[in-house]
């Protein structure tokens, strides 16, 4: 059985395939998967070799997936109904069908490498290359000429010829005339494509104008408006090429780790608790602290020291906080 896993997972890495090796690191109880099981999980959801049961597979093909999207690793603890555990840093999965056994699997993503198809030769695809590159995006440049720092390079005239990945990237970068392509070709050829994102780098007027395009071509306002066009996300106006393609390469990151493109300053202020103020010590405490309602007002204290003295004598201390 090693055998073929071992002959699938050469396969898998020579066609550049992502997958998920899934192996069984250690069991509890009755389960019939044992340390040392493995399997291969494809993007498409193909499992090669065995790690437990029809159930089992199942409960892990899901969070495969999401390791490939994520280029992460995973420890998953699969576990019976009823048991409640936590572990820090293990996923628990929770599966009617194991008998009475625990099972932990370890879960490690091969040829991860999300891929950027950058179409054209303007500055902002070559510098939208070179970001996509410091990030570990695997770049395949369309156009005339040849970028040296893309991992690969095809013309135009070989666009048929294009692997395109179920969850790659695309980004449509050309300037009026330096294509034997038109811009509202290159869009409905990668329209029809199962693909991550669909950026056309246009003004607004050009953005709509392309739409309207769109629509009297008879293609339905949802598949539309999967296209981002403006391509970016907001950085002011009046940008450079290289801020514009910052701007790309930033929503790009955004959509694939599963950003809601919200300031951090504002994730912080959500977050706030409310504070208290103990009226013995004067220390600064949390709504988690000891509390004590005297006079239908709720008081809290940082210790229990604190909320014994405050008790002996309230208002001695009520008067100090005045």
């Amino acid at each position: 059985m090693y055998e073929d896993i071992l002959s699938k997972f050469y396969e898998l890495i020579q066609n550049k395939e992502k997958f998920v090796m899934a192996t069984v690191v250690f069991t509890k109880g009755m389960t019939s998967s044992k340390p040392g099981y493995k399997a291969l999980i494809t993007y498409d959801g193909n499992i090669y070799g065995w790690i437990g049961g029809g159930c089992i597979e199942e409960s892990i093909k899901e969070l495969a997936i999401e390791c490939m999207k994520k280029g992460i690793t995973k420890m998953v603890k699969i576990q019976p109904i009823g048991e409640e555990l936590r572990e820090e840093g293990v996923e628990i999965v929770t599966n009617a069908c194991v008998s009475s056994g625990t099972i932990y699997v370890y879960l490690e993503p091969y040829n991860v490498k999300t891929s950027l198809i950058v179409i054209g030769d303007t500055p902002i695809a070559n510098f939208l290359i070179k970001l996509a590159n410091l990030f570990d995006f695997y770049t395949i440049h369309i156009g005339k000429e040849i970028n040296k720092e893309a991992h690969e390079n095809i013309n135009y005239d070989d666009l048929d010829k294009v692997m395109i990945p179920n969850d790659a990237f695309v980004v449509i970068a050309t300037s009026m005339g330096s294509s034997n392509i038109t811009e509202q070709k290159l869009v409905e050829f990668f329209l029809n494509k199962q693909i991550s994102y669909l950026g056309v780098v246009a003004s607004k007027r050009r953005a709509s104008a392309l739409k309207n395009y769109l629509i009297k071509k008879g293609y339905s306002k949802e598949l539309i408006s999967k296209i981002r066009s403006p391509a970016g996300i907001s950085l002011g106006s009046s940008l450079n090429y290289k801020e514009i393609a910052l701007s790309i390469i930033t929503e790009i990151i955004g959509i694939k780790k599963g950003g809601d493109f919200i300031p951090i300053r504002e994730i912080e202020e959500i977050g706030i608790e409310e504070n208290f103020v103990d009226p013995v010590c004067g220390m600064l405490v949390s709504k988690d602290a000891y509390k004590l309602f005297y006079e239908n007002i709720e008081y809290r204290f940082c210790s229990e020291i604190c909320l014994e003295r405050f008790k002996e004598n309230p208002i001695k201390f009520l008067k100090k906080m005045k």
